[in-house]
């Protein structure tokens, strides 16, 4: 894990049944794979599981889609930055 870098983000998740802490993280594999272990910790279907967005500086920049896929929401249209299900990780882009 990279320890320097520049900018931090948080992984919240919203669930109706009880408080998530926020989850820091510097790479979106990461936030797919909380995301992920927090749906199947809970036995959460689709429907179940509460969002999964990626916050920089109290702004949602992002979510993380049940499949695992991390998206872009901000500055445009939707765009996939990550996809678990790929042969290579793609994190060429910063989120913000």
């Amino acid at each position: 894990m990279q320890t320097n870098m520049k900018h931090i983000l948080t992984l919240h998740i919203q669930d109706d049944h009880w408080p998530v802490a926020p989850i820091p993280f510097t790479h979106l594999s990461e936030a797919s794979q909380h995301y992920r272990q927090y749906i199947e910790d809970n036995g959460y279907g689709a429907r179940d599981a509460g969002d999964g967005l990626i916050l920089y500086k109290n702004r949602i920049v992002g979510r993380v889609s049940y499949n695992g896929k991390v998206w872009r929401t901000w500055n445009g249209p939707e765009q996939c930055l990550y996809d678990p299900m790929a042969a290579t990780e793609a994190e060429a882009e910063a989120i913000v």
